[in-house]
C-alpha cells in the first residue's frame, strides 16, 4: 500500500512510515496541480474538501486534526490490519526502505554507548542516516498497537 500525503498532513506521513508504508507528501491542489492518476494500492489523503469534490475512491479526505489521530482515522478508513504493517523499516525522513548493515561499519558513526549495546543497525541509502532498535521502539510500538486497536487502554 502506498500513500501520497498533502503536505499540511506530514505529521500523518511520518506516522505512516514508522508503519512500514511508503508515505510521500507535497502539496496537493485540485487548481493548480494536476493530481496524478489513479493506481492500484495508492491512496491520495488530504484535509482539503475540496479534492473531495473530485468523487474519486483513491481520495480520502481526512478530518482528524492531530498526527496520530488521522492515522487511526486512515487505518480504520482502509481496514489496514497488523498484518499488512512492516514497522520501522524506511526512514521517517527520506521514507526510503532501510538496508540491513553490518555493526562493525557503523563504529565510529554512532555514540559509544549503543555501539555497545545494540546488535543490529540499518541505514537510509539516500540519507545515509544509521537507526537502531533502541529505547523509542517499546514506546513507537504502543502508539501503533493503541492505533490499531483504539478501544484498549494504555499500558
Amino acid at each position: 500500500m502506498k500513500f501520497i500525503v498533502d503536505a499540511p498532513l506530514g505529521g500523518l506521513a511520518k506516522w505512516l512510515r514508522f508503519c512500514g508504508f511508503d508515505a510521500g507528501y507535497r502539496s496537493l491542489s485540485a487548481g493548480r496541480e494536476k493530481l496524478p492518476p489513479p493506481a492500484a494500492d495508492t491512496y491520495i489523503l488530504t484535509g482539503q474538501q475540496a479534492l473531495a469534490g473530485l468523487n474519486r475512491a483513491d481520495i480520502l479526505v481526512i478530518s482528524a486534526l492531530s498526527p496520530l489521530g488521522q492515522l487511526k482515522e486512515v487505518l480504520r478508513r482502509l481496514k489496514i490490519s497488523r498484518r499488512q504493517m512492516a514497522p520501522l523499516n524506511r526512514c521517517v525522513r527520506c521514507n526510503e526502505p532501510l538496508t540491513p548493515v553490518p555493526r562493525d561499519r557503523v563504529q565510529g558513526l554512532v555514540p559509544e554507548h549503543v555501539f555497545l549495546h545494540q546488535r543490529q543497525f540499518y541505514q537510509c541509502p539516500r540519507c545515509q542516516r544509521i537507526f537502531w532498535p533502541g529505547s523509542h521502539l517499546p514506546p513507537i510500538t504502543a502508539i501503533l498497537d493503541r492505533a490499531l486497536h483504539p478501544s484498549r487502554k494504555a499500558e
